[in-house]
């Protein structure tokens, strides 16, 4: 697992012991700043049913498709429903714990091979034991 990830599993798995499943609310950006280069904020919509990217980190952004910030998954012909991407999105939401996956990277960066991708449930106050954002490290491996 890459360090970034590593990073955000130790951050994750300290809000978990304090809260149970974690909140949205306490996922302050000023505790993880060397992670938010690499982070989208992603709101699970209709149950797991898809996905809306809040957020994505200017990293993820210069390796990615531009554009995809206030997308859903059903819009990006490449992770819509089946995709391996919502598959891990689905699946974090089901099981209620973080998920990690290596994919191979299909964008225009020649120096990229694949990424490697942690997500991690959160819940909100006002629905506490229900996922409804998705926080994902994603860190891109060279040739």
């Amino acid at each position: 697992m890459k360090y970034l990830i590593l990073d955000a599993k130790k951050h994750w798995e300290c809000l978990e012991k304090k809260y149970g499943l974690p909140l949205r609310e306490k996922l302050d950006p000023i505790e993880v700043p060397k992670l938010l280069g690499n982070s989208c904020l992603i709101q699970v919509l209709n149950g797991g049913l898809d996905f809306k990217y809040l957020i994505i980190g200017s990293g993820i952004q210069a390796i990615s498709r531009l554009g995809q910030t206030g997308k859903k998954v059903s819009e990006l012909e490449s992770q819509k429903k089946p995709s391996k991407i919502f598959n891990l999105f689905t699946l974090v939401v089901e099981t209620k714990l973080p998920q990690y996956s290596q994919l191979e990277y299909i964008g225009k960066d020649k120096r990229v091979k694949y990424v490697d991708i942690g997500v991690f449930p959160f819940a909100t106050h006002s629905i506490p034991r229900t996922v409804s954002f998705l926080w994902s490290i994603t860190q891109a491996t060279s040739f």
